[in-house]
């Protein structure tokens, strides 16, 4: 593995969840335990302890004294002795991620060992979960005297590693707890990295967990107001800890608070300190000769009353500590005295085993299917029933839906439901207790593509082929009516051999890799005997009887239908009106058989004038005007000739105008002109000429001309001119201006 001297600063996120709400009534509980055993232990000078419960937060409690007239506060500092060595194994492990050592290599990689009763072929593992051999001297003669004589003296590793006996046993061999395997080390970290390990800590875990309470004593500054220690009932707060500390070194030399260390064990098994790969060494227990306690990496597993829980213990001169974690419930217990010898040990289980016998039990595995497809509905999850739960929590991804208060649930996936965790909790009265989790990943439906073959075939038709798009790894069932499938099984193609003339239907359902269903794809045939269609170029739904195929089914652009009699004018069909316009509108064969006889445009051409109408007008016929119309300005001479009658039955007079000396009347004698034997009357109508030629009047009779009711008006005043062998006969009033 690489060695050198830079500095390793390790960054990663923690969101302590500090600002929860620890459920009133356990908090009282927690306080009334360690109010009771602390009074009734008379060796515990003073404790201080917390518990942190995932939901609900953390709880702190003190109890009794730092020295007489001081009770002892929740930020005071304690030794945490042993539990220091859970921050060395960490951060090994955490240099092993970043390949800077690896826990299988020998001690001789990184130091120089002289003391023979210390094998350099040790592995750093066989430190860390004290298989190694190396012996203990802190507490055997002179070396426990030496310390205690020497308070204010510097010990180095170097000085401290001469101390050593005999090995206990070879290494790998047994297990035998020793002090000194934690010495060795802070020894080879700082000789991979060139950095002190107090600094390590402090960049890697301290600062980056806000652990603000925590500092490695002489490397470090102390850092708020300490806990007096006392040692076999002496008060040693004014007595040096160097020797001490500098002597046992990181096997034992970090100072926190309660709080502080239920963060740190919080964050450190929920994997936002080492990874996965990391935690599962730090947490394989090695057997010791007692077999109610496991030993894996700075880390124990231990047995008591039942209750089986993860933590270390730790003791040193005047400071207790013990942590319990229990990695089912993700609960941990911290218990911190400022007394030795003293029973807090017990306190502090006592206070897990409140939480424990109080709050929801451990939940077991959830049951129900790890994939599902969007899109599907009711689907159960379980777990069994939770010991001292009486209600449940649910959660589950975004776009998942259900309700329950129970062990079981029915969750519905929508169509936008997301990969992700189910989990549920078991609550009381006493808050959240443990949970369980289900990872599910939701599969997509298959969107299958619209089927593409022909929608017209012919009764028998044989080997029709259909397909929708190929997704790899699908499979596809097809539904035929009106025929069968003649191959494809399974397949995103197929033929078909269709039957007799009615109605056919194909339909497709697609099952994806993941064995999701896809909504079931549809597609209507016609199955048809042979038949003749017919262009309808107009698209007025009748077909042109000259341009015809033949086809089992109808032909974009064809009608079954040969009636129209001109394809290129959808308004000329045998169901269109009959104008006045000299074509066969309607296809019956007939020119403006029908026409109307009501003028109701006032231009001069078009349909519905009264030119075109004067046109289409038969013998005898009498020509109307609309009541919109008021003025008619013809812009050409009009001759009638024809027997007719033009009549305007509205209130007020048609006007009907023109200018004879506009470019329309060039050559032209007069505006209106009735020819000989040409019969008219004119009835309510006014004519308004405006010309500067007397010989240009309005109107010029050569035929029988009535008027009724009319009125003439020109410049000149030469209106209106009778010619030899006219008749005029006249009704009503006619005015001449």
């Amino acid at each position: 593995m690489k060695t050198g001297a830079a500095i390793i600063i390790f960054i990663f996120c923690f969101f302590g969840m500090r600002s929860q709400s620890f459920n009133p009534l356990l908090a009282t509980m927690l306080q009334d335990t360690l109010n009771t055993y602390v009074s009734q232990i008379t060796n515990i000078k003073g404790m201080s302890a917390s518990v942190f419960i995932p939901g609900q937060g953390l709880w702190q409690g003190v109890k009794a004294n730092s020295y007489t007239g001081q009770p002892i506060t929740s930020s005071m500092r304690f030794g945490i002795a042993s539990n220091t060595k859970l921050f060395v194994a960490a951060m090994l492990l955490k240099l092993e991620e970043n390949n800077i050592l690896s826990l299988e290599d020998s001690l001789h990689t990184y130091i120089s060992i002289t003391n023979p009763n210390i094998n350099p072929n040790i592995k750093i593992h066989q430190l860390l979960n004290h298989t190694s051999g190396v012996s203990d001297p802190f507490f055997t003669s002179p070396w426990f005297d030496t310390i205690n004589n020497n308070s204010t003296r510097i010990f180095t590793p170097d000085e401290v590693l001469g101390w050593v006996g005999p090995p206990l046993f070879t290494p790998g061999t047994s297990w035998g707890y020793s002090n000194t395997n934690y010495v060795l080390a802070a020894m080879v970290a700082k000789s991979a990295t060139g950095v002190e390990l107090a600094q390590m800590f402090r960049d890697s875990i301290i600062s980056p967990l806000n652990l603000s309470e925590t500092f490695t004593d002489v490397q470090e500054s102390v850092s708020g107001i300490l806990a007096h220690r006392w040692w076999n009932s002496i008060d040693y707060h004014d007595t040096s800890r160097v020797g001490l500390n500098t002597a046992v070194g990181y096997a034992g030399s970090i100072f926190s608070t309660s709080a502080d260390m239920a963060y740190w064990y919080n964050a450190l098994f929920n994997g936002d300190v080492i990874n996965q790969t990391s935690l599962n060494k730090l947490t394989t227990f090695v057997t010791t000769s007692n077999p109610n306690y496991q030993y894996g990496l700075g880390l124990s597993r231990e047995t008591t009353q039942g209750f089986q829980y993860w933590g270390h213990g730790g003791r040193t001169w005047g400071y207790k500590s013990k942590m319990i974690y229990d990695n089912c419930l993700d609960v941990v217990v911290t218990g911190l005295c400022n007394s030795d010898p003293a029973g807090s040990d017990a306190v502090t289980f006592l206070l897990y085993r409140a939480v424990k016998n109080h709050i929801p039990a451990c939940s077991g595995p959830i049951s129900g299917p790890a994939s599902v497809c969007e899109g599907t509905n009711s689907v159960t999850y379980t777990v069994p029933p939770v010991p001292n739960a009486n209600s449940y929590v649910w959660t589950f991804p975004s776009g998942v839906s259900g309700t329950s208060t129970s062990n079981t649930i029915s969750l519905n996936f929508g169509a936008n439901a997301s990969s992700g965790i189910i989990k549920v909790t078991g609550v009381n009265n006493y808050g959240p207790g443990g949970s369980s989790s289900l990872s599910v990943t939701v599969h997509p439906k298959p969107a299958t593509s619209p089927i593409t073959g022909p929608t017209n075939v012919c009764t028998g038709s044989k080997g029709v082929t259909y397909s929708v798009n190929n997704t790899v790894g699908s499979s596809y069932v097809w539904v035929i009516t009106g025929g069968n499938q003649a191959s494809g099984n399974n397949s995103n193609a197929i033929t078909v051999d269709w039957g007799q003339a009615g109605p056919g239907q194909i339909i497709v359902v697609e099952t994806n890799v993941n064995n999701c269903t896809g909504t079931p794809v549809l597609m209507a045939v016609n199955i048809n005997d042979q038949a003749t269609y017919y262009q309808d170029a107009d698209g007025d739904g009748f077909g042109n009887p000259n341009q015809h195929q033949v086809a089992c089914g109808q032909p974009t652009g064809y009608v079954a239908n040969n009636l129209d009699c001109n394809d290129s004018n959808a308004l000329i069909n045998p169901v269109a009106t009959e104008i006045c316009n000299n074509v066969d509108d309607n296809c019956n064969g007939n020119v403006d058989e029908t026409y109307s006889l009501l003028v109701n445009s006032n231009q001069d051409s078009g349909i519905n004038t009264l030119r075109q109408i004067l046109q289409c007008a038969q013998n005898n016929d009498t020509i109307r005007f609309a009541a919109t119309i008021d003025t008619i300005k013809l812009l050409s001479p009009v001759t009638i000739n024809k027997n007719i009658t033009l009549l305007d039955e509205t209130a007020g007079n048609i006007v009907l105008a023109f200018n004879l000396d506009s470019s329309g009347f060039n050559g032209a004698l007069s505006g209106i002109s009735i020819p000989v034997f040409s019969a008219v009357k004119m009835e309510n109508i006014n004519i308004f000429h405006q010309n500067n030629s007397p010989a240009k009047p309005a109107v010029t009779n050569h035929g029988n001309l009535t008027l009724k009711n009319c009125t003439f008006k020109g410049i000149p005043v030469t209106v209106f001119i009778q010619m030899p062998g006219s008749h005029l006969v006249h009704e009503g009033i006619i005015i001449l201006k």
